[in-house]
């Protein structure tokens, strides 16, 4: 005869059972952690790594990369042309765009930049070093064969001159103008408040208004950092959090790191 008794967990049972799902839980956190650390160190060796192949090619080659007077003299991919222009590889020691005037024409030096590192041996990234007829106008959609893309959320690692310094810009970069060869949309944010925060701490002061590491918001027609903004703390700032704000305007100035959306675009100074 089956019994009616059914026997249920021991209160001890019933704790053993609790603890195994909390240490799973706090492992799958610490997990987390861990990835997000790891993504982290990826992305700030990649712009060292990009940093100090620069200044290696300067030391060897007498120029920056994208900025080579005679590339074809050393080996190295011109893009179809160069000349005493702007932008077409002039030797001045400033990688800028040809083309127009704005900073984020995409065609000339900046593209050829990430070209002459990788012809140079000095980069491991797939970049194509055949490119042709970059220093005129024209339709270019970037994608890993000529520009990077970061290590975080899929930006990518734009090299920027304005004002006789020189910048790599962590944003999302859309395809150019036909016509102009100029960004048909600005430059598009890339990165969480705490993104920027984690990147600018490690890298800089993690103070977004000061500093060699900043959040900026510029626009595809700006000719340099200080017309697009720079010069004004609250450019890329609010006073309060919101879906837009990567930053607070408080004192002192802070990350708005309560905000989980991607509204934010570093700019990071070069040491070249």
């Amino acid at each position: 005869m089956r019994s009616s008794l059914q026997k249920g967990f021991t209160l001890i049972e019933l704790a053993i059972v609790l603890v195994i799902l909390g240490l799973l839980a706090g492992g799958i956190l610490v997990g987390q952690d861990l990835i997000k650390a790891a993504e982290l160190r990826s992305q700030i060796e990649q712009f060292d790594n990009y940093d100090i192949a620069a200044s290696t090619f300067r030391t060897k080659y007498n120029a920056l990369p994208g900025d080579v007077a005679s590339p074809s003299n050393f080996n190295l991919p011109a893009g179809g042309c160069t000349g005493a222009s702007r932008g077409l590889g002039n030797g001045n020691g400033v990688i800028e765009s040809s083309g127009s005037t704005a900073l984020f024409s995409f065609v000339g030096e900046p593209l050829m930049f990430y070209a002459q590192l990788s012809s140079a041996n000095l980069i491991a990234d797939p970049i194509d070093t055949g490119a042709t007829a970059v220093c005129t106008a024209g339709a270019t959609t970037p994608s890993n064969t000529n520009i990077p893309s970061n290590k975080l959320r899929g930006g990518r690692i734009y090299p920027i001159g304005s004002g006789g310094l020189h910048y790599y810009l962590l944003s999302s970069i859309g395809a150019t103008a036909a016509t102009t060869g100029v960004f048909s949309a600005a430059p598009g944010d890339a990165l969480t408040p705490t993104d920027a925060f984690n990147i600018d701490f490690k890298m800089d002061d993690g103070v977004p208004n000061a500093g060699n590491v900043r959040p900026i918001n510029l626009g595809a027609n700006a000719d340099s950092v200080a017309s697009a903004g720079e010069a004004s703390p609250t450019d890329a700032g609010a006073a309060t959090a919101s879906a837009t704000s990567c930053w607070l305007t408080t004192t002192p100035a802070t990350y708005a790191t309560t905000r989980t959306e991607v509204n934010c675009q570093l700019r990071i100074r070069a040491s070249f």
